[in-house]
């Protein structure tokens, strides 16, 4: 499991991992140590406060016009 922004770039910087679903155009990084680092500030960087609040949680029904894709992970983008 991904459990930190760092975990995440290295994730990534490797090349996504294994996925028979995963693009072809996913390649690996070859970020050096510094740029990694770089990276996770920049991301850190755009961070804000946690919108969780009441003001900030859809408590209203959704629309029908977005209806829900049961089988979401079997059906291409």
């Amino acid at each position: 499991m991904i459990k930190t922004l760092a975990d995440v770039v290295n994730f990534y910087n490797q090349g996504g991992g294994k996925d028979s679903k995963k693009s072809d155009l996913l390649k690996p990084l070859k970020l050096s140590g510094k740029e990694k680092k770089d990276l996770v500030a920049f991301l850190e960087a755009l961070s804000g406060n946690k919108l969780t609040s009441d003001k900030h949680v859809w408590k209203q029904p959704y629309p029908a016009e977005y209806e829900a894709i049961a089988n979401w992970t079997e059906v291409p983008n």
